[in-house]
């Protein structure tokens, strides 16, 4: 995200620290449209014991260290049809799985299916 930061030099956020429920924009930028229906646990960045909000770009997305859900919640409910590898029920609501979120042994489906 590119805006006027808070705290450091520059204008943009990386991926980590948009909707960490930590406004690193003067605007707010990098936690507006953020999912608060999706949480996960979250891995690097400054909220790695933070449970986090996810935005839209941040679901189904290629697994990457920094952004990455440690128990696969960021590869639930795709947008991208294209990316669902599975459907099956997610804390007893149907949901789609992604490609990067199987055989991961995140124990996302409620049935262990994944």
């Amino acid at each position: 995200v590119e805006c006027q930061r808070k705290y450091k030099m520059g204008g943009y956020v990386e991926s980590y620290g948009i909707c960490n429920d930590d406004a690193s924009c003067m605007s707010n930028k990098d936690e507006e449209g953020c999912n608060t229906g999706i949480k996960c646990a979250s891995v690097g960045g400054k909220s790695a014991e933070k449970r986090r909000k996810l935005a839209a770009s941040q679901i189904c997305a290629v697994p990457n260290s920094r952004i990455v859900c440690s128990d696969g919640m960021d590869q639930v409910n795709c947008l991208d049809s294209k990316r669902v590898a599975l459907t099956c029920r997610v804390n007893n609501v149907t949901a789609s799985v992604s490609i990067f979120g199987v055989c991961k042994g995140f124990n996302i489906c409620d049935d262990g299916y994944d």
